[in-house]
């Protein structure tokens, strides 16, 4: 038998070396930071070739509200995937969450944050559709409150959702822009009601600006160290949008093109960041933001969006991102 050929001596060396092994091949990577993927809902890929293994949470975008507080649900084919992701997530540990919004699904906001009864009714459903889908929270993308007025009706917004879901448990986050001109509006006051904020740190340039890199090291600094050195936010709140698209401006000025679109026409090298007048996010640019993120101590990155990556292993920017962070849910 195998088992009366093992002997001790062998085991403790063989373990030794495994020991060794795994040190070795984890001394750099830190443990403590969240890795959060955006997945649009109208994507035709399948849920089961997301990669769960490398992430702590997934946000599924996005739904879109009413201005009295409704929240219409997903189509059946949208459904159907977003069931799927929540069961092969949750097999592995990985937490679910919808977001609600984005840049173009932003124009009732207003409307629901300026009345208590609408600000209520939202919360509420919230909390209901949180519930009925076995979901793990909520992530508020409004782009953007853009008055003090807006910008007080935002935290009170958030306290509604806070006040229905964090006894349950679940999950409060909010979408914020890189920069003061967009972010000024989100009153510090507000940070208490959300377990983290995602801060998009990408398109500071495109067709509504001068030729350049949307999201340099740069800018992810500044993004981060104005959230938190400025406003107040704590650190472990602050989460780092990384982009996984460019932006080509021999495009209509600008035109947004995946990761994964040029890896496949260019094969850059890790250090590469620019392709003609097509600028992105290579690996080592997203490894050098990553050990940004771990030096400081913030919550860990999020990135727009899973679908975007390259299907190649060794060229994908959560690969990049794995190779510092090594995700562990925290919260």
């Amino acid at each position: 038998m195998a088992r009366d050929l093992w002997k001790p001596r062998t085991a403790w060396v063989c373990l030794t070396v495994l020991l060794v092994s795994l040190v070795s091949q984890s001394v750099s990577v830190s443990v403590g930071q969240k890795i959060v993927a955006f997945y649009p809902s109208w994507t035709s890929y399948s849920p089961s070739t997301i990669r769960y293994s490398d992430l702590t949470h997934i946000i599924y975008a996005f739904m879109l509200p009413r201005s009295d507080g409704r929240i219409p649900d997903f189509t059946s084919s949208e459904k159907a995937k977003l069931q799927s992701i929540v069961t092969l997530a949750h097999q592995r540990g990985v937490k679910v969450l919808v977001a609600i919004g984005g840049s173009t699904g932003s124009a009732n906001f207003p409307s629901i944050a300026a009345s208590s009864t609408y600000r209520t009714a939202f919360a509420n459903n919230i909390l209901n559709y949180l519930v009925a889908n076995n979901l793990d929270g909520v992530s508020i993308d409004w782009e953007y409150p853009k008055s003090t007025t807006s910008g007080n009706q935002f935290t009170l917004l958030m306290q509604e959702i806070y006040n229905k879901l964090n006894p349950r448990g679940l999950l409060i986050t909010a979408d914020v822009a890189g920069s003061n001109y967009n972010g000024r509006w989100i009153p510090s006051a507000s940070f208490q009601y959300v377990s983290w904020l995602n801060v998009m740190a990408y398109d500071f340039t495109g067709p509504w600006s001068a030729e350049g890199q949307h999201s340099s090291y740069a800018d992810s600094t500044a993004a981060m160290q104005y959230w938190v050195s400025q406003r107040g936010l704590p650190a472990n709140k602050a989460v780092l949008g990384l982009p996984f698209y460019g932006r080509d401006f021999a495009v209509n000025g600008g035109a947004p093109v995946t990761y994964k679109d040029i890896v496949a026409r260019y094969n850059p090298a890790p250090s590469v960041n620019q392709i003609g007048r097509l600028y992105f996010n290579g690996q080592d640019l997203i490894k050098q933001k990553c050990s940004f993120v771990v030096s400081n101590n913030y919550g860990g990155v999020m990135f727009w969006e899973y679908t975007q990556d390259t299907p190649i292993v060794e060229k994908s920017l959560l690969t990049a991102i794995r190779t510092v962070i090594g995700p562990v849910a925290t919260v």
